[in-house]
């Protein structure tokens, strides 16, 4: 189940689990390529670091793919927000429980505005937009964002032999944000736009250069003119495509009228001049006339190219260059495994706290937390005897599916293991005392206990998250936390109406990319969980050990189908 970033993992779990939670095949994304096809690519180690494999793309201008083994739908698009209608041949969808590809027949256009809920519905995003999870770029400048000082490879034009006024290149003039007016009135207030193309034509290249669609050819135009109107189709926040990139390397200035957000990309000072400044065209063709006329005020805009490129706009742009499969593929092995991940670097981040079971030679757990056991005497406590089962006089650390057994006060006796990153503890026995079992973790200020429902409970901080889920005798057990704020305690109640009491402690970092996420489960969250009511063998000590159930057989089985409705509600969607 791909590359295990955490050690805690045991994969021989991970893969039984998958299998069990495994939809039919879909079209997209794999995770581990041993269940790939001939006709994927498998991406090598040097490409990602992740190992993973994907179908090729259906192709078309908005389309859309499954992450295998998950119900998770990206709509991926180059486009902005808004994108003319298209044709069925150009668009496809996958039909559920098949390979085989479908043409839409309707030519309404799939979404591509990021719906900020999308998530709630396992929807997710791999467009322009930087609100995408896995967000895309027009930029193919890779040696202009890579080399130390841009004007050694991207000098500006000739001042004095380039030609003064604006070259501009569109093919159609049917554009959503009205662009061609735009040139209209600059060229009516004098200013000499030289429109090469197929919309408002008026001029033919410039000699010596061949009018193409390539992008070689239009650096080439571009650098005949001391200005280019790179006027995006649309204005759309983060749609920023090769008309500004290209204009930038061709050595020109970028007279820029597209997204709003522009100035949120961070482009060097004085690289561009924005349509957007000017209140009014007339005003904007007048300041080009004087830049165009003044060579200290026209290379004011190229100083940028003699400097480094300033932090902020590399730290914006080169997360988001190119590998848009690999970043993908991280960005799901990080949901998967309940990691950390940062959006801006579009990388996985180690989580902040360690998921490693530890116990010392006393027995006592020492990590993910510092178990203590208290008798509860009236207002007070009083520390009770534990009494390890092991012969270690060390600590035992990355416990695995390894169990320690202590027993307490000679009467219940404590079971540890360690499964997929989470920690399971088993009480079992009779309490002739009122005891409370305590765990101190290394989270501070952390908001007080959420209780989501009779079984499961969390602390979190801005950070991370320690969810408890737990079942006793009676099929509940949640009931029996204690919590203090922002103290890192957590205090279980033990008697015989609570015993036998099987709990597993989850450790993730939550999502903080999507708005309200801290308040859900994690995906990994939700599939620990779910093992523990759906899978309560996982709580058996010994293969073929027999255990008190935990909860009744009519209560497995009604969270049995209701998991198997949930599922084929997912496949109807």
């Amino acid at each position: 189940m791909g590359v295990n970033l955490d050690d805690t993992f045991s994969s021989n779990a991970v893969a039984s689990k998958e299998k069990s939670h495994r939809p039919p095949k879909m079209y997209g994304y794999y995770l581990d390529d041993s269940f790939s096809s001939e006709e994927d690519t498998v991406f090598s180690d040097a490409q990602c670091d992740i190992k993973c494999a994907a179908e090729p793309s259906p192709g078309g201008i908005v389309f859309q793919q499954y992450v295998y083994g998950t119900d998770w739908l990206f709509t991926f698009s180059i486009e902005g927000e808004v994108c003319a209608k298209h044709s069925s041949s150009g668009l496809f969808l996958q039909v559920l429980l098949t390979r085989a590809l479908i043409p839409i027949t309707s030519k309404k256009n799939l979404p591509v505005k990021v719906d900020e809920n999308a998530w709630k519905r396992s929807e997710f995003y791999g467009t322009t937009s930087f609100k995408s999870e896995i967000p895309r770029t027009y930029c193919d400048a890779v040696e202009l964002l890579t080399v130390g000082v841009p004007a050694d490879e991207f000098p500006p034009v000739n001042y004095s032999t380039a030609i003064k006024g604006a070259s501009f290149l569109a093919r159609k003039c049917r554009s959503l944000n009205n662009r061609e007016t735009v040139v209209k009135q600059i060229i009516e207030a004098s200013f000499r736009v030289d429109s090469l193309s197929g919309c408002l034509h008026n001029a033919e290249p410039p000699k010596g250069v061949i009018m193409a669609s390539s992008r070689t050819s239009k650096s080439e135009i571009m650098q005949r003119y001391l200005f280019h109107l790179a006027f995006e189709n649309q204005n759309t926040d983060d749609y920023i495509t090769e008309k500004l990139w290209l204009t930038l390397k061709s050595g020109t200035i970028p007279v820029y009228f597209g997204a709003p957000n522009i100035d949120e990309h961070f482009f060097p000072h004085d690289s561009f001049i924005n349509v957007n400044d000017f209140s009014t065209t007339q005003e904007l063709a007048r300041y080009l006339i004087e830049v165009a006329n003044n060579e200290t005020l026209y290379n004011s805009y190229h100083v940028w190219r003699k400097e480094p490129l300033p932090k902020s706009f590399l730290d914006k742009h080169l997360p988001v260059l190119g590998r848009n499969n690999c970043r993908l593929c991280r960005w799901a092995h990080a949901r998967k495994y309940g990691l950390g991940w940062n959006h801006e670097r579009q990388v996985i981040k180690p989580i902040a706290l360690s998921r490693e079971a530890c116990v010392d030679n006393a027995g006592l757990i020492r990590h993910p937390a510092v178990e203590s056991w208290w008798e509860m005497v009236g207002e007070g406590l009083v520390s009770v005897e534990v009494k390890s089962n092991e012969s270690s006089s060390t600590t035992t650390c990355s416990l695995n599916e390894e169990v320690s057994m202590a027993t307490i006060e000679g009467d219940v006796s404590r079971s540890i293991w360690s499964r997929d990153g989470t920690t399971d503890i088993l009480l079992q026995g009779q309490a002739s005392k009122s005891l409370m079992l305590r765990l101190e973790f290394p989270m501070k200020q952390h908001k007080p206990l959420r209780q989501l429902n009779s079984h499961t409970a969390w602390i979190q901080n801005e950070v991370s998250r320690i969810s408890f889920v737990m079942v006793d005798g009676n099929g509940h057990g949640a009931t029996h936390l204690v919590s203090s704020a922002e103290s890192g305690f957590v205090s279980i109640k033990v008697n015989n109406s609570s015993l036998p009491l099987r709990m597993r402690i989850i450790i993730d970092d939550y999502d903080r990319f999507h708005k309200g996420a801290d308040q859900y489960q994690t995906y990994y969250g939700q599939i620990m969980t779910e093992d523990v009511w759906s899978h309560p063998q996982l709580f058996a000590l010994k293969e073929g050990e027999s255990i008190d159930p935990s909860i009744s057989a009519s209560m497995i089985r009604d969270t049995i189908e209701a998991n198997l409705i949930g599922l084929a509600s997912e496949h109807d969607h």
